[in-house]
């Protein structure tokens, strides 16, 4: 399957991408044959990147530059150039995985927010420093990341975000 063309036969790609296009094929299953296709064309044309602490996905993407058609999309390493990438908020349904985000944080625990409590940033990381009351150092994945805002920020986390090229 296409699916298993991102999956190098060596080390070449990172292992957090590893982990994260094996639990895909996992998800794959449970998919029909229709939604899997828009869901791996979504993952193939997404590039994942860390905002900083307090930073919106919609700033975090304008910061990259799209990477070059040789080179894999799903990457946390892109050349700054800002303007050249845009989150695609369709696209967090990519990146609200716990396998996805304990490989890019150092995650104490990762969870799904109580639907109460989820955010307009998640999925996210909480800062250790982040004042008492907050779940410090876990990863947090949305019950429903289609309410994931990639204008959304929030001062004690930090976002992993789907970007994509600009339209022409």
């Amino acid at each position: 399957s296409t699916l298993d063309a991102l999956i190098p036969p060596s080390s070449k790609k990172p292992l957090y991408l590893l982990v994260f296009l094996r639990s895909i094929q996992r998800k794959a299953k449970a998919l029909s044959s229709g939604d899997f296709e828009a869901y791996e064309e979504m993952v193939t044309q997404t590039t994942i990147t860390r905002a900083k602490l307090g930073q919106s996905c919609t700033d975090a993407c304008a910061s990259l530059t799209p990477p070059a058609a040789d080179e894999s999309n799903n990457s946390t390493e892109s050349v700054t150039n800002p303007k050249q990438m845009r989150c695609v908020e369709e696209a967090f349904v990519v990146v609200n995985q716990c396998p996805l985000l304990k490989a890019n944080f150092p995650c104490t625990v990762c969870e799904v927010a109580a639907l109460g409590s989820s955010g307009p940033d998640m999925p996210c990381y909480v800062s250790p420093a982040a004042p008492l009351g907050h779940p410090r150092g876990y990863c947090m994945v949305s019950p429903n990341p289609k309410g994931s805002q990639c204008e959304a920020k929030y001062q004690h986390t930090v976002r992993l975000c789907p970007c994509s090229p600009l339209d022409p």
